[in-house]
């Protein structure tokens, strides 16, 4: 038997927390620094030491380092800049991306021939879309080039500095809850039709990728949304 998805009208709620206006606002990151976590699929993982360097080196496409901040303050970030250090033991080019919370916001190429210096380099991403991360942010350092055996590798140190730019959290955060999804609901099941959810009812049953619910919420006055959450 085939299993049928069947949306009934509730008491369900939407909330909403907004930001009015919207204030720039920026948050300085220590990264990559101690308590950072590194993986090197060749080497292992492991937590960057205070004053020290990864352990592992890193020369594989996918080796990372990461590290999580919370209490930024920002609700959104639109862009990011990094001064970090690392030990250049590479015997090719190594393109090293940048993401945060897991999006791609740029790269740059470290230059082999480091002969195990010590190398200082910064990363400037320039104007991205807004990544909404509520005041949360992971940032990653992830190789995107894979050496040879014996190609050499980098290590990260402690030591590296971070800033993120964007649109600053409020003082004071409004929140609306609406019934959604409730009676007159709008709602398409692309097998068995379309119509509006019915008082105390429910929805065409639906199995469909792209079968939706969907309601429209007017005279909230909120200014934009980052947050929401649904009981239904």
């Amino acid at each position: 038997m085939r299993k049928r998805l069947l949306l009934a009208a509730s008491a369900s709620t939407l909330a909403f927390f907004a930001a009015s206006p919207a204030r720039a606002g920026s948050f300085s990151a220590a990264f990559p620094a101690a308590g950072a976590s590194y993986l090197s699929q060749t080497e292992g993982s492991g937590t960057l030491p205070a004053g020290g360097s990864s352990t592992s080196g890193t020369w594989t496409a996918g080796d990372y380092i990461q590290q999580s901040f919370s209490g930024t303050g920002l609700a959104s970030v639109s862009a990011f800049s990094d001064t970090f250090s690392i030990v250049n033991s590479l015997g090719g080019n190594e393109k090293l991306a940048f993401l945060i919370n897991g999006t791609s916001v740029g790269s740059l190429t470290v230059l082999s021939g480091g002969g195990g210096a010590n190398q200082t380099y910064t990363f400037n991403s320039g104007s991205f879309k807004p990544i909404i991360g509520g005041g949360l942010y992971t940032l990653a350092i992830q190789l995107q080039t894979t050496l040879p055996f014996g190609g050499g590798s980098i290590q990260f140190l402690d030591g590296g500095a971070g800033v993120l730019t964007g649109v600053a959290l409020p003082a004071t955060v409004s929140t609306v809850t609406v019934a959604f999804p409730a009676a007159g609901t709008s709602y398409l099941s692309q097998t068995e039709g379309s119509g509006q959810i019915p008082t105390a009812g429910s929805a065409n049953a639906m199995w469909t990728a792209g079968d939706y619910v969907r309601q429209s919420v007017s005279g909230t006055g909120l200014a934009s949304v980052f947050r929401l959450s649904d009981t239904f």
